[in-house]
């Protein structure tokens, strides 16, 4: 069962996936920027989150859980525990109905969070023009 519809990983993507993990595991923390739609709301494309290793069972439902699956990383929400005595988290992205496939320990990146947002609405844009791009001339005119 994929997580997502199938997406084609280049080799380039697949490059970019392994030098983010080997940087990941060599500094113990490491930001990337969000592409997908699974997390919506709780995280939008182009939101940064850092991600910081984490041994397995210092996951707790509710986290955001980074894993690498199909040479893609994936930050979805920790749903459950597999099943008794097994070393599995049970994932599922916000916005999608149905849940992944077992994280393995050996998938397992570390937790994820965000650390800085893109604006969410075209209404938080247009305040932002107004108020960073319009006003300073207007108030420069009425100054002068």
């Amino acid at each position: 069962m994929p997580l997502q519809p199938q997406t084609v990983v280049d080799a380039d993507h697949r490059r970019k996936c392994q030098l983010f993990i080997q940087a990941l595991r060599s500094y113990g923390s490491a930001s990337l920027r969000v592409t997908g739609t699974s997390m919506w709301p709780a995280l939008w494309p182009g939101d940064t989150v850092e991600i910081r290793t984490a041994q397995f069972d210092e996951i707790n439902i509710g986290d955001l859980a980074a894993f690498t699956r199909d040479d893609r990383i994936f930050i979805h929400r920790v749903i459950r525990n597999a099943v008794e005595g097994s070393a599995a988290l049970v994932t599922r992205g916000d916005a999608l109905p149905v849940e992944d496939p077992p994280v393995r320990e050996s998938e397992l990146l570390g937790i994820a969070t965000v650390i800085e947002r893109v604006p969410r609405t075209f209404l938080s844009r247009l305040r932002q023009t107004v108020r960073y791009r319009l006003l300073p001339p207007v108030r420069n005119g009425i100054s002068s």
